[in-house]
């Protein structure tokens, strides 16, 4: 009876040891590392320490041999020396391996091992003070760098206080700074001896990873030094209507400095006269660190009183403007940009021969790059010739032409040597070109082109342009082909 009874306590046991092991996680032991190592081609291994903690945010302090445990496992930590022609990376993996394999998380398990003089970590690693993070900021700052921020700072993962705090020798840490400094100031010395910088800092580690990453800033050219270089091209009232950096406002007491890919714009006015490119081109020099810089010039065109004035300087006794319209609209009060189209159509008459309204009235528009304008007066312009006519449109077209009429306001320009810009002229003419059969040299006819084709309208383009040249207005001339 009373051995039926032991026995029974036995099984029971045995099944309170198995369930308890099937329940928990099982360490490697000692002989079981050096073995994997072994496998991986290291000789003589030695674990140096072996050990791990019972809390996650603590560091590794009690050692261990191996074996079952329910709970309380976290951040294992092995260290093995060992000769021999194997990489410390196969052996670390090799050991790594075996802990994965015993359901452990690769990120619990950090493994060191070195085939010369890894020294040996002892149980307890003295504890030094870790810096500030206002002792890293203030440290960059020696070398001249701004803004100074610190991205990462952790110790074993955890993140760093404001106030640093201390760990042991041995602990992890990781830090990374950002900071800025003027590309055309203080000359900052390489990002290596900042970064030796920081790790100076921590005295008595002995794992630290930092890293630094710079910006380099150049000062944005200010609101007096824009409205400066504009005027030395010869611009006058000149005004900054916009400036931004990323959206921000560049007022005119900002001196700062800012990188050099933001993108920066800035709309710039002053009165007609000075020449465009020049001002633009001067403006951008002063951005020249800066890539993505837009520049607007914004003009003033003049007003109808002005134009008016304008030709009245030039001897007009009466002005008529038939059309005036910006980009559109008969209004021409504001701000314009350089490109905004521009038609203009006035008529002046002058008893002065010597009148140039024309070229009084272009100049009012200097700096616009659209416009289409057309002064006329009263003072007669020498009229094109019928042979004038026809040698253009050969000249140009190799077409066969006859003029059948030509008038100025009805009468034949044949008995007129001159007319005015505001004359209505009316040119008829009859023009051939040469259709080949394609069966031989010589073997086609002549045919005459009508009104609306394609080659009609060349030739009446290269008509008007013989007028406007000699001043005509082609807005009042109409040429037909029959």
């Amino acid at each position: 009876m009373k051995m039926k009874y032991f026995i029974l306590l036995g099984l029971l046991f045995l099944c309170f040891i198995s369930c308890d092991m099937e329940g928990g996680l099982y360490l490697p032991s000692k002989n079981e590392i050096i073995k994997e190592a072994e496998k991986a081609g290291a000789n003589n291994v030695v674990i140096n320490s072996y050990k791990y903690s019972e809390r996650s945010w603590d560091n590794p302090s009690i050692n261990t041999n191996g074996g079952f445990k329910s709970t309380g496992i976290y951040n294992i930590e092995v260290r093995v020396i060992y000769s021999g022609s194997a990489s410390n990376t196969a052996v670390e993996s090799a050991i790594r391996q075996l802990f994965l394999n015993n359901k452990f998380s690769s990120y619990e398990v950090d493994v060191y091992a070195n085939s010369t003089s890894l020294p040996q970590q002892p149980d307890n690693a003295e504890t030094f003070t870790m810096p500030s993070h206002q002792n890293i900021i203030e440290a960059v700052q020696n070398f001249g760098a701004t803004s100074v921020t610190i991205a990462t700072y952790t110790s074993n993962g955890n993140n760093v206080a404001a106030a640093g705090g201390s760990a042991r020798s041995n602990a992890a840490i990781v830090i990374r700074v950002n900071y800025s400094y003027n590309g055309l100031g203080t000359v900052i010395p390489s990002q290596a001896a900042v970064t030796l910088t920081i790790r100076e800092l921590f005295t008595g580690f002995t794992n630290i990873t930092a890293s630094v990453s710079a910006t380099v800033l150049y000062p944005l050219p200010s609101h007096a030094s824009i409205i400066a270089i504009t005027g030395e091209q010869g611009a006058v009232n000149i005004k900054i209507l916009e400036y931004t950096a990323s959206n921000e406002v560049i007022d005119e007491f900002y001196y700062g400095s800012k990188q050099s890919n933001i993108p920066i714009k800035i709309s710039i006015t002053y009165d007609v006269g000075a020449n465009v490119t020049l001002v633009e081109q001067a403006v951008r020099g002063l951005f020249q660190h800066f890539t993505n810089v837009t520049i607007t010039t914004m003009l003033k065109p003049p007003t109808r009183e002005e134009i008016i004035s304008e030709l009245n300087k030039e001897g007009a006794e009466s002005v008529n403007i038939i059309k005036y319209t910006i980009a559109g609209s008969n209004s021409s009060e504001g701000y314009k940009a350089k490109n905004v189209s521009i038609v203009l159509e006035v008529y002046y008459t002058t008893l002065s021969e010597s009148s140039n309204g024309k070229a009084a009235v272009i100049n009012l528009f200097n700096g616009f790059t659209n416009t289409n304008i057309f002064v006329g007066n009263n003072i007669p312009i020498s009229l094109p010739t019928q042979s004038d006519i026809i040698n253009n449109i050969y000249s140009n077209t190799q077409l066969i032409a006859s003029v059948n009429s030509y008038t100025v306001n009805g009468i034949n320009a044949s008995v007129l040597s001159s007319a005015t810009s505001s004359d209505d002229i009316i040119i008829r003419i009859r023009a051939e070109t040469y259709v080949s059969t394609g069966l031989g040299w010589g073997q086609g006819y002549w045919q005459a082109i009508s009104n609306n084709s394609s080659i009609a309208n060349d030739a009446r383009g290269i008509i008007n342009k013989l007028f406007i040249a000699n001043g005509f207005n082609v807005n009042k001339i109409s040429i037909f082909f029959e």
